[in-house]
């Protein structure tokens, strides 16, 4: 994600960037049952709420945070806002989808969630990742969707630029 960071030209804002002890948040695919991927993804969950957590004791409300995530990272992101959504200032997901089949998301409250994916991902189905920006429109997230036909599973130019104008919003008030 740092690199998405230095394409996204985010370097007039704070980056907690967690990362992954082996370069992989899980063993397994996101659409495996969650059981079989734990206690990987809630190590996962804690560690992106230890990085909310350092952003709030340096005085920063939910409201300015964007969660941003690629690939397992972005399956890590929907995890951290299922489990405890809050009003953050806006949340990225990068080429991926939710984890297992989880139950219902808590109200949104309206939170901008930025999804986008290409629909040639080995990775990360395209109705998975369809899925995963309905679930959370479901709960009262502000969705926009983005489809590409990148043939690399990366973060595209398109992707950092929205990055960036999502972080200026939030950055804006």
């Amino acid at each position: 994600m740092l690199d998405v960071a230095a394409r996204a030209r985010l370097d007039d804002v704070a980056l907690l960037l967690p990362e992954s002890a082996q370069r992989s948040w899980y063993a397994g695919r996101y659409f495996d049952p969650l059981p079989t991927l734990e206690p990987a993804v809630t190590e996962a969950v804690a560690a992106v709420e230890a990085a909310i957590t350092a952003a709030e004791d340096a005085g920063l409300e939910a409201g300015r945070v964007v969660l941003a995530g690629f690939s397992q990272g972005a399956c890590v992101v929907t995890e951290v806002l299922r489990r405890r959504p809050r009003p953050f200032g806006a949340v990225v997901v990068l080429t991926g989808a939710l984890i297992g089949a989880p139950p219902p998301c808590d109200d949104l409250g309206g939170v901008r969630l930025h999804c986008s994916f290409s629909r040639h991902d080995e990775w990360i189905a395209e109705a998975d990742a369809l899925a995963a920006a309905r679930y959370f429109e479901r709960a009262g997230a502000e969705v926009t969707v983005v489809t590409s036909s990148e043939r690399e599973h990366g973060v595209s130019g398109d992707e950092a630029r929205a990055l960036r104008e999502l972080v200026e919003g939030v950055m804006a008030g």
